[in-house]
């Protein structure tokens, strides 16, 4: 097997030269549980699509300001994906770390429903597309 690796350092390589997949995943799940994510949180991806660079830009941040107040520090971006233009459209996302009770859950998606429906009132984001995915791939 041959690894391209920039941080040669890096403890994941440690592991795999190790063949000591016990020790990666504790190191792992550590890290995950640390920083809230996955399994012990739940995400919700955003992703905007505009055929304008700047149209997009803006309609993510404006976006990011009308639900920070419900989601505070649950919110992540508004940023671009590393592909960040597809059949023409820019992209940017905003990633969303919710707690795993069910209630909470359902009432952060309605939540984020309700404030796409209040984004798509204002003229200037009518043509751009909100697509929200609960528990990205």
């Amino acid at each position: 097997v041959i690894i391209q690796a920039g941080n040669l350092g890096h403890p994941v390589l440690g592991f795999v030269m190790q063949h000591d997949y016990s020790s990666f995943y504790a190191y792992e799940m550590n890290g995950r549980k640390q920083f809230g994510y996955p399994p012990f949180s739940r995400l919700i991806q955003v992703t905007f699509r505009h055929k304008q660079k700047e149209t997009v830009e803006k309609a993510a941040k404006a976006f990011a300001g009308l639900v920070h107040p419900f989601l505070d520090n649950a919110l992540i971006g508004p940023a671009e994906p590393v592909v960040n233009r597809i059949r023409g459209q820019y992209l940017m996302e905003i990633t969303i770390k919710c707690p795993r009770e069910m209630k909470r859950i359902e009432n952060i998606k309605q939540q984020l429903m309700d404030a796409v429906a209040l984004f798509h009132q204002e003229k200037k984001y009518k043509g751009t597309v909100v697509i929200i995915d609960v528990d990205p791939a």
